[in-house]
């Protein structure tokens, strides 16, 4: 389970909670890099229809890899479902929202994705408009097998390995840019036909957290049939 919520510096947390076999629970916190979309740096009270919900297509959350010299944490997180949609269960839980995050490592110097760190892609399925004040109420304790099957609410749910394309996620890297497309598929309740984020560096990059680095996202929608969100 991932909730993110605002904390009181105006930034972005994640808290991530895994379960095992025996359903034992393990926590664990993050605070985001900043998110962006087209020029726009997303913060509190920008883009929002509801009280602390993001009103937008597509944004990324990209930064240093301070373990690695040269390397890019890259993560993309899209409205919608990429690929075919897979069939509902049944009791799953009414579902307000969901979306694709797509997590790599990237040389923007090479202009390549690490062969050695896989692509990550997570489809996410949102059970409540405050996922977070949700979960706080209950406990992980209180989250067993039962509730977290109504929670997915999809058969095949993100399971597996495959290629990105049988996922319907496109990836093109060359110097100083990475471009992420995602294809909607059979089923697809998106409202559009692919959405692409491409990030474009600019500057000495590779330097670590505090060099002179620019990095500019753009958001392209495709048979957008929903308007701007």
């Amino acid at each position: 389970l991932a909730c993110e919520r605002w904390n009181a510096d105006r930034r972005l947390e994640r808290r991530t909670i895994e379960f095992n076999a025996d359903g034992a629970a393990m926590s664990e916190g993050v605070v985001l890099p900043f998110a962006q979309s087209g020029s726009e740096v997303l913060t509190l009270g920008a883009r929002m229809l509801e009280p602390d919900v993001l009103n937008i297509r597509a944004w990324a959350l990209d930064a240093v890899d301070e373990t690695s010299p040269g390397t890019w944490d890259c993560e993309a997180i899209i409205d919608g479902l990429s690929g075919d949609r897979p069939a509902e269960r049944a009791g799953a839980l009414e579902c307000p929202k969901v979306r694709t995050r797509v997590r790599c490592r990237f040389d923007p110097t090479a202009g390549r994705v690490d062969p050695a760190s896989p692509v990550a892609i997570s489809l996410e399925r949102c059970w409540s408009v405050t996922p977070s004040a949700a979960l706080d109420e209950a406990g992980p304790a209180a989250v067993d097998a039962e509730w977290r099957s109504a929670v997915v609410g999809m058969e095949s749910f993100g399971e597996g390995e495959g290629t990105l394309s049988a996922a319907g996620i496109e990836l093109h890297g060359e110097p100083g840019l990475l471009r992420l497309t995602l294809r909607s598929g059979t089923r697809a309740q998106n409202g559009y036909s692919s959405v692409s984020i491409s990030r474009s560096w600019v500057g000495e990059c590779c330097e670590g957290p505090d060099a002179a680095c620019s990095v500019f996202t753009e958001v392209e929608v495709t048979d957008d049939t929903t308007g701007d969100k």
